[in-house]
């Protein structure tokens, strides 16, 4: 005998999931000190550049052509500055409302409707993506908002799949073709006669992605490709950045996957009604091996799975009923511990207190080219200052020579070589914090540091909370 459902379509129960989102989001946003502002750079980098949209970006790379993705900063450039804090939230809240139509359009079970949203509003991803400022909050909700109006059948509401579809390029391009596989595996395995649609979309997206890119690359050049390594590679890291436990800004959760595989086990009897969500699953975890950002798109599908899992533990036949409880409650707990310490690791990511106070004295000092290692280039910029390089590579100007000549700088402890270096990049300011010392010296007077406390050509102009901000001048002494 089938279990009621009835009390899932209670208004207070349904609202149990939004209301559970709403205080995650709100704490994960509100818990860092109001002086910190964002964890991350991202936020940095759009609140700077939505203060001044251009197609060149004059302190960047010391000046360069603005090869970005312009559409999160428009957005952003129009709204007061307190609705921005807030922005993330409200977004997040609509999603799950998307998501929720989504669920009651495919048909999926009430109960598994309603874990699915709890599942998916505590899960990491989520709440790094709505309860920080970053670049990827906004496709991803024009991607849920596409995927509902593509399940639609009115006229209207397919015009508007054709609108949304064409601006996703404008915010991330390879968000835009992910987007198009799941909708492809939906068409595919749900029988869903809608091709022309479907290619309309897929040529405007097509074209506009087409657009920009010939647009930079007219511009700008092609773009070089990397000779250094910028973040690390192999198997190992993958899964420590596809993990949010082991430490990945916006992995799943450990227990969502043990919860996933659950729910996989338990409707496999069931896999060719539930092949639209396997083969997604399935493709979303090759591309997150080597695109670690489209984890993002797979939680939603793993929340899903993991309340059939859920719901699976919970039907399923024990011997012993204690240890069943047991089990249901190390699991959902787990679930619940993956969301506080992700929030945790929100709460405690670089900046700090230390790096703001930092950047606010930059901010107020005369214009000049600050040099520090390219991890802290988008908080330079967002102090007004221009830096010699930054992690906005895609089409930056001579990258590998900046970051080779970077090198030398931080190693050398020749005079000559540092003025030549100082000269070439008319850099006023160089940027140092306890962290980049620990990460790229093993003595308190290693290369640079050694320059900057000898050559006599540098005064340090701020020493607190584990920053120093050392400045250039040409009249001082020179060391001998």
């Amino acid at each position: 005998m089938k279990p009621k459902l009835t009390k899932f379509t209670k208004w207070y129960v349904k609202a149990i999931p939004f209301l559970i989102c709403f205080a995650v989001l709100a704490t994960t946003m509100l818990i860092r000190a109001s002086s910190r502002l964002y964890a991350g750079k991202d936020a940095y980098f759009i609140l700077r550049f939505a203060n001044d949209l251009s197609l060149f970006d004059s302190l960047s790379y010391g000046g360069r052509f603005a090869a970005y993705n312009f559409g999160t900063p428009a957005i952003i450039s129009i709204l007061p500055q307190q609705t921005i804090k807030f922005l993330p939230i409200l977004i997040g809240l609509l999603t799950l409302l998307l998501v929720s139509k989504i669920l009651i359009t495919i048909k999926l079970p009430k109960d598994v409707q309603f874990l699915s949203l709890i599942a998916l509003s505590i899960s990491p991803p989520f709440i790094y993506l709505f309860g920080t400022l970053n670049t990827y909050f906004l496709p991803i909700f024009l991607i849920v908002l596409g995927f509902y109006l593509f399940t639609q059948d009115k006229k209207i509401y397919l015009a508007a799949f054709l609108f949304v579809s064409s601006i996703i390029p404008f915010f991330n391009i390879g968000f835009s073709y992910v987007f198009f596989v799941i909708l492809f595996f939906y068409m595919r395995f749900k029988k869903i006669e809608k091709k022309k649609i479907f290619l309309y979309g897929l040529l405007l997206t097509t074209f506009f992605a087409a657009t920009q890119a010939s647009y930079a690359l007219t511009k700008a050049g092609p773009p070089e490709s990397l000779s250094f390594i910028s973040r690390e590679e192999g198997l190992h890291f993958r899964i420590q950045t596809l993990i949010s436990d082991l430490g990945g800004v916006f992995g799943v959760g450990i227990f969502s996957i043990l919860l996933g595989a659950a729910g996989i086990f338990s409707e496999w009897k069931n896999k060719y009604k539930n092949r639209f969500a396997f083969f997604s699953t399935a493709t979303l975890i090759v591309i997150a091996a080597f695109r670690t950002e489209t984890v993002l798109f797979l939680n939603f599908f793993l929340s899903a799975l993991a309340a059939y899992g859920i719901i699976d533990l919970v039907k399923r036949e024990w011997e012993s009923a204690t240890m069943k409880q047991f089990m249901i409650l190390i699991l959902i707990c787990g679930l619940i511990f993956s969301a506080i310490s992700h929030i945790n690791q929100l709460n405690e990511a670089q900046p700090s207190d230390g790096v703001i106070s930092g950047l606010n004295f930059l901010k107020k000092q005369p214009a000049g080219v600050v040099f520090s290692h390219y991890s802290r280039g988008i908080w330079i910029n967002y102090a007004h200052k221009k830096n010699v390089m930054d992690e906005n590579f895609l089409f930056a100007p001579q990258q590998n020579e900046r970051y080779v000549d970077s090198e030398r700088l931080f190693r050398t402890r020749n005079e000559e070589e540092t003025r030549e270096l100082v000269k070439k990049y008319n850099i006023t300011y160089v940027w140092m914090d306890e962290r980049l010392k620990r990460e790229l010296w093993t003595e308190d007077e290693d290369g640079l540091i050694f320059i900057l406390k000898y050559s006599g050509k540098w005064a340090k102009i701020y020493d607190k909370k584990n920053v120093e901000i050392w400045k250039f001048s040409e009249n001082q002494q020179v060391f001998t």
